[in-house]
């Protein structure tokens, strides 16, 4: 679930949903055609995948080269970390098109930091939101610590969250997300999402979402559940169990993921204040 100003899980009018599904595309086809569309989708989606299983390989082999390089320029030994340099940047541009941004953005990122220039470093990870890169992911996590970045941290978090390869499951999910508080209009389109890509976490998150808003409090624990199974650091499904059992009156159970969601993303104010209010009648302690 995502918390947004207004209501405790709105879906905020600060994300951009611009693609539009077809009601044709839940109409019944031809059996080929279908079928065609199918087999070219599955295609697609698995030359992505073993591509990101290469570039999930080579990126930990540069961040192992990454490590390595700052231990060398700490024990000065200079003639190592020259050569771990050009090894990394050799390295780095074996990498997808993409991911090679990713990376120039995060040594963006990483001299931001060392400069102190936290224009640089908002700008970084800006740019690594608009990536859909999820390689980029643990180092956003890292920014949320950051009360100076943390809200930049949130929207690039989210934008790939959101992100899919394939254009038909974007349109769905952006067509969901404007129905999400017609759960009735949003979970069919949700359930179709699901049954065509069930690795796709932010879809079990909207649903989960949808089924909190008409108070279906179990279906959507169910759904937050099969996120963090997929996505163990979606601190929006972590905050949206605790919801959820706030709706329950499950007050010690509340507690615990709020604490959950905020030890991930600390600077969720309005689930500090809940487990402030919920400490101070006696639950979760």
């Amino acid at each position: 679930m995502r918390l947004g100003s207004g209501h405790i899980c709105k879906e905020t009018a600060s994300t951009s949903y611009s693609h539009h599904a077809s009601p044709s595309a839940f109409k019944p086809r031809g059996t080929s055609v279908h079928t065609r569309r199918q087999n070219k989708r599955q295609t697609i989606l698995q030359v992505q995948s073993n591509a990101g299983t290469v570039a999930q390989e080579q990126w930990d082999r540069l961040e192992l080269m990454t490590r390595k390089l700052a231990v060398a320029v700490s024990e000065e030994d200079y003639s190592l970390a020259a050569q771990l340099s050009s090894d990394r940047q050799t390295l780095a541009q074996e990498l997808p098109a993409v991911s090679q941004y990713t990376f120039h953005q995060l040594q963006q990122l990483q001299n931001g930091l060392e400069t102190r220039s936290l224009s640089q470093q908002l700008s970084a990870v800006r740019a690594l939101g608009g990536t859909g890169d999820k390689l980029a992911l643990p180092h956003l996590l890292h920014c949320l610590k950051d009360s100076q970045l943390s809200g930049a941290a949130f929207d690039a978090i989210y934008a790939i969250f959101m992100w899919h390869p394939d254009p038909e499951i974007s349109a769905l999910m952006n067509q969901a997300c404007r129905m999400i508080p017609v759960k009735e209009a949003a979970v069919p389109l949700l359930d179709r999402i699901i049954q065509l890509q069930p690795e796709y976490y932010e879809a079990w998150n909207k649903r989960a979402t949808a089924h909190y808003l008409a108070q279906d409090f179990e279906r959507s624990i169910q759904d937050c559940e099969k996120t963090l199974e997929l996505q163990p650091n979606h601190f929006l499904a972590m905050s949206g169990m605790g919801l959820c059992y706030v709706g329950l009156e499950k007050w010690d159970e509340a507690v615990h993921w709020f604490q959950q969601s905020v030890a991930v993303h600390p600077h969720m104010d309005q689930i500090q204040t809940y487990i402030r209010t919920l400490k101070a009648k006696g639950f979760g302690v």
